[in-house]
């Protein structure tokens, strides 16, 4: 029942939120149209895959910490730029 509680509770908190940035705009986020979407937009893909870690890892934390660790490792090294060596002949003064 108290877990009930909570999440309901949270619920009216978010809810609450989301009226008071319709109502107000870019006035209270300082946000344009366009940053406000891409936020929700983010925010909620970001529900939708943490719920699912979630689903998968239930009662076994140190595999989500090591999987988490592992896709971070693969992340920072596809986003590395790939640098590539450019030979520059200078023309012999003579």
């Amino acid at each position: 029942m108290l877990g009930l509680l909570k999440t309901l509770a949270l619920l009216a908190i978010v809810g609450a939120l989301i009226v008071l940035v319709a109502r107000h705009g870019g006035e209270v986020t300082g946000l344009g149209d366009r940053d406000r979407a891409s936020l929700v937009y983010n925010v909620g893909f970001m529900a939708l895959v943490g719920g699912a870690v979630l689903r998968i890892f239930r009662d076994r934390i140190g595999e989500a910490i090591q999987a988490a660790l592992m896709w971070t490792v693969s992340a920072s090294r596809s986003s590395s730029p790939i640098r590539i060596a450019s030979i520059s002949r200078t023309p012999a003064i003579g």
